[in-house]
């Protein structure tokens, strides 16, 4: 899990945020794509990604 504090609207934060993106992608864990956009958190000064992933289950 990996947590950042930084103003939701801070370009800083967006660069930071999408690099540890990245850096999952590279190492196999998720598709860029299948992240939300930054979202302010209830907590100030921090950010919310989600993973989303759909998967298929069949009985």
């Amino acid at each position: 899990m990996h947590l950042k504090t930084c103003s939701p609207n801070s370009l800083r934060c967006y660069k930071s945020v999408n690099g540890i993106v990245h850096q999952l992608h590279v190492l196999g864990f998720a598709e860029v794509s299948e992240w939300t956009p930054l979202l302010p958190s209830p907590v100030s000064d921090e950010v919310i990604i989600i993973l989303i992933r759909y998967i298929n289950v069949s009985v």
